[in-house]
Protein backbone atom coordinates (compact mmCIF):
# COMPACT_ATOMS: atom_id res chain seq x y z
CA UNK A 1 0.00 0.00 0.00
CA UNK A 2 2.85 2.08 1.00
CA UNK A 3 4.60 2.02 -2.16
CA UNK A 4 1.35 2.48 -4.36
CA UNK A 5 0.93 5.70 -2.89
CA UNK A 6 4.61 6.74 -3.42
CA UNK A 7 4.03 5.89 -7.02
CA UNK A 8 1.04 8.81 -7.00
CA UNK A 9 2.33 11.91 -8.64
CA UNK A 10 3.15 14.93 -6.46
CA UNK A 11 1.15 17.24 -8.90
CA UNK A 12 -2.09 15.00 -8.45
CA UNK A 13 -2.23 15.08 -4.55
CA UNK A 14 -2.04 18.71 -4.79
CA UNK A 15 -4.37 19.17 -7.44
CA UNK A 16 -6.59 16.08 -5.24
CA UNK A 17 -6.58 18.44 -2.00
CA UNK A 18 -7.15 21.49 -4.52
CA UNK A 19 -9.77 20.19 -6.18
CA UNK A 20 -11.50 18.85 -2.96
CA UNK A 21 -11.23 22.57 -0.96
CA UNK A 22 -13.03 23.63 -4.26
CA UNK A 23 -16.06 20.83 -4.03
CA UNK A 24 -16.30 21.61 -0.81
CA UNK A 25 -16.28 25.41 -1.59
CA UNK A 26 -18.57 25.19 -4.29
CA UNK A 27 -20.88 22.71 -2.80
CA UNK A 28 -21.75 25.06 -0.01
CA UNK A 29 -22.39 27.59 -2.51
CA UNK A 30 -24.64 25.31 -4.86
CA UNK A 31 -26.63 24.37 -1.77
CA UNK A 32 -27.17 27.80 -0.10
CA UNK A 33 -27.82 29.01 -4.15
CA UNK A 34 -30.14 25.67 -4.20
CA UNK A 35 -31.81 26.49 -0.65
CA UNK A 36 -32.31 30.19 -1.63
CA UNK A 37 -34.11 29.60 -4.60
CA UNK A 38 -36.84 26.23 -3.56
CA UNK A 39 -37.31 29.24 -0.79
CA UNK A 40 -38.01 32.07 -3.72
CA UNK A 41 -40.30 29.67 -5.77
CA UNK A 42 -42.30 28.30 -2.17
CA UNK A 43 -40.74 24.66 -2.55
CA UNK A 44 -40.83 23.33 1.05
CA UNK A 45 -39.04 20.23 2.12
CA UNK A 46 -39.78 17.97 5.07
CA UNK A 47 -36.12 17.49 5.47
CA UNK A 48 -34.41 20.04 5.97
CA UNK A 49 -30.47 18.72 6.10
CA UNK A 50 -30.36 17.38 2.80
CA UNK A 51 -26.61 17.98 2.08
CA UNK A 52 -26.09 15.17 4.73
CA UNK A 53 -28.93 12.67 2.48
CA UNK A 54 -26.15 9.81 2.32
CA UNK A 55 -25.24 10.16 5.59
CA UNK A 56 -28.63 10.04 7.53
CA UNK A 57 -28.94 7.33 5.46
CA UNK A 58 -25.89 5.88 6.81
CA UNK A 59 -26.33 6.61 10.22
CA UNK A 60 -29.51 4.74 10.09
CA UNK A 61 -28.37 1.64 8.57
CA UNK A 62 -25.44 1.73 10.86
CA UNK A 63 -26.47 3.46 13.83
CA UNK A 64 -24.43 0.52 15.50
CA UNK A 65 -21.13 0.86 13.48
CA UNK A 66 -20.77 4.40 15.10
CA UNK A 67 -19.24 3.46 18.49
CA UNK A 68 -16.33 2.27 19.41
CA UNK A 69 -13.65 0.51 17.13
CA UNK A 70 -16.63 -0.28 14.31
CA UNK A 71 -16.54 4.03 13.52
CA UNK A 72 -13.09 2.97 11.61
CA UNK A 73 -15.17 0.68 9.37
CA UNK A 74 -17.38 3.95 8.69
CA UNK A 75 -14.95 6.02 8.06
CA UNK A 76 -12.73 3.45 6.06
CA UNK A 77 -16.04 3.23 4.01
CA UNK A 78 -17.48 6.86 3.39
CA UNK A 79 -13.46 8.19 2.81
CA UNK A 80 -11.86 5.28 1.46
CA UNK A 81 -13.77 2.71 -0.47
CA UNK A 82 -16.92 4.99 -1.80
CA UNK A 83 -14.55 7.50 -3.33
CA UNK A 84 -12.70 4.62 -4.99
CA UNK A 85 -15.24 3.29 -6.33
CA UNK A 86 -17.36 6.09 -7.56
CA UNK A 87 -14.42 7.55 -8.96
CA UNK A 88 -13.48 4.03 -10.89
CA UNK A 89 -16.87 3.91 -12.24
CA UNK A 90 -17.94 7.57 -12.92
CA UNK A 91 -13.99 8.88 -13.88
CA UNK A 92 -12.88 5.25 -15.23
CA UNK A 93 -15.04 3.61 -16.58
CA UNK A 94 -17.82 6.19 -17.89
CA UNK A 95 -15.38 9.35 -18.55
CA UNK A 96 -13.41 6.81 -20.94
CA UNK A 97 -16.53 5.79 -22.54
CA UNK A 98 -17.35 9.54 -23.16
CA UNK A 99 -13.91 9.82 -24.74
CA UNK A 100 -13.80 7.09 -27.24
CA UNK A 101 -17.39 6.83 -28.45
CA UNK A 102 -18.99 10.03 -28.36
CA UNK A 103 -15.45 12.33 -29.52
CA UNK A 104 -16.83 15.08 -27.44
CA UNK A 105 -15.14 18.20 -26.25
CA UNK A 106 -13.58 18.64 -23.13
CA UNK A 107 -16.10 21.36 -21.30
CA UNK A 108 -18.86 18.44 -22.41
CA UNK A 109 -17.43 15.53 -21.42
CA UNK A 110 -16.61 17.18 -17.53
CA UNK A 111 -20.06 18.58 -17.59
CA UNK A 112 -22.00 15.50 -18.42
CA UNK A 113 -19.77 13.52 -16.33
CA UNK A 114 -20.81 15.97 -13.42
CA UNK A 115 -24.20 16.07 -14.46
CA UNK A 116 -24.52 12.12 -14.53
CA UNK A 117 -22.96 11.71 -11.10
CA UNK A 118 -25.74 14.19 -9.52
CA UNK A 119 -28.26 12.32 -10.67
CA UNK A 120 -26.61 9.19 -9.45
CA UNK A 121 -27.19 10.67 -6.51
CA UNK A 122 -30.84 11.47 -6.04
CA UNK A 123 -33.04 9.50 -4.29
CA UNK A 124 -36.56 8.32 -5.10
CA UNK A 125 -38.10 8.73 -1.19
CA UNK A 126 -36.84 12.28 -1.29
CA UNK A 127 -38.90 14.44 -4.27
CA UNK A 128 -37.84 17.86 -4.53
CA UNK A 129 -35.42 17.99 -1.43
CA UNK A 130 -33.31 16.32 -4.34
CA UNK A 131 -32.72 19.41 -5.25
CA UNK A 132 -29.94 20.83 -2.93
CA UNK A 133 -27.89 17.14 -2.95
CA UNK A 134 -27.81 17.08 -6.55
CA UNK A 135 -26.70 20.64 -7.03
CA UNK A 136 -24.07 19.75 -4.45
CA UNK A 137 -23.28 16.26 -6.02
CA UNK A 138 -22.93 17.45 -9.52
CA UNK A 139 -20.72 20.86 -8.60
CA UNK A 140 -18.59 17.64 -6.90
CA UNK A 141 -18.59 15.93 -10.02
CA UNK A 142 -17.73 18.34 -12.25
CA UNK A 143 -14.70 19.53 -10.33
CA UNK A 144 -13.78 15.98 -9.75
CA UNK A 145 -14.16 15.09 -13.74
CA UNK A 146 -12.36 18.50 -14.33
CA UNK A 147 -9.22 16.93 -12.54
CA UNK A 148 -9.36 13.39 -14.42
CA UNK A 149 -9.59 15.66 -18.00
CA UNK A 150 -6.53 17.62 -16.29
CA UNK A 151 -4.31 14.75 -15.48
CA UNK A 152 -5.15 12.13 -17.62
CA UNK A 153 -5.95 9.46 -14.16
CA UNK A 154 -8.16 9.19 -11.18
CA UNK A 155 -5.71 9.79 -8.33
CA UNK A 156 -6.36 13.93 -8.01
CA UNK A 157 -10.02 13.18 -8.75
CA UNK A 158 -9.82 10.58 -5.92
CA UNK A 159 -8.03 12.25 -3.17
CA UNK A 160 -10.45 15.52 -4.04
CA UNK A 161 -13.78 13.25 -3.18
CA UNK A 162 -12.14 11.56 -0.02
CA UNK A 163 -11.73 15.16 1.01
CA UNK A 164 -14.96 15.97 0.10
CA UNK A 165 -16.80 13.02 1.88
CA UNK A 166 -13.86 13.19 5.00
CA UNK A 167 -15.33 16.64 5.75
CA UNK A 168 -18.85 16.22 5.28
CA UNK A 169 -18.47 12.74 7.44
CA UNK A 170 -16.32 14.69 10.25
CA UNK A 171 -19.57 17.69 9.95
CA UNK A 172 -22.15 14.98 10.42
CA UNK A 173 -20.51 13.01 13.31
CA UNK A 174 -19.98 16.79 15.40
CA UNK A 175 -23.85 16.98 14.21
CA UNK A 176 -23.41 20.82 12.39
Amino acid sequence: MTAALLEIPKRDISLGVRGGVTSLTGGFAALKGSEYLMQKWGVRTSNPQTFFRYYEQLQDVSNMLLRGALKTLVIFYVVIFVPIVEEWLFRDVIYAFQEKETQASRIYRVLSNGIVFGAFHVNIFYGVANIPVVAVATFAGVVFAALREKTGNIYASTIAHSINNAFVLFLNFLKI
